[in-house]
């Protein structure tokens, strides 16, 4: 397919972070275009990608967080662990449920780092090819 003189085709990559193919489709292509963003290939399959925190914060999961203490713990992907204080819950959340996906800021406090600007991550459904990544022959 063309546009603008450019000529887009569904590419078969492989994730440099966990090695599994996706397919990187025209329509991502295209939108890119259409953005005047480079029109290079992903690195990472949209499942890394979603994992991937913006520059300055990390993401974990919450291992355990008592609503009537105000604090708990988020294990990194890593397994390291991080302290979290309701006082370093982002505004407009309060309370932080066991297992979830969190994104947040560090903040090295006298008693160590503590998780700051703490707020859920959205679980949205999984595109076509994160759904149904190609398989190997």
């Amino acid at each position: 397919m063309t546009t603008d003189r450019q000529t887009f085709t569904d590419a078969l990559l492989t994730c440099e972070e966990c090695g599994v193919e996706f397919i990187w489709t025209i329509t991502q292509q295209r939108k890119l275009a259409e953005q005047g963003a480079a029109l290079e290939p992903p690195a990472r399959c949209p499942a890394c990608q979603r994992l991937a925190a913006p520059a300055g914060h990390q993401r974990g999961r919450v291992k355990w967080y008592n609503r009537t203490k105000g604090w708990g713990f988020i294990t990194l992907t890593n397994g390291d662990e991080i302290f979290v204080h309701r006082s370093g819950l982002a505004q407009g959340v309060d309370s932080l449920r066991d297992g979830e996906l969190v994104e947040f800021a560090v903040e090295q406090t006298a008693r160590g780092p503590q998780a700051v600007d703490t707020h859920p991550l959205p679980m949205d459904e999984p595109s076509d090819s994160a759904r149904y990544p190609a398989r190997n022959p």
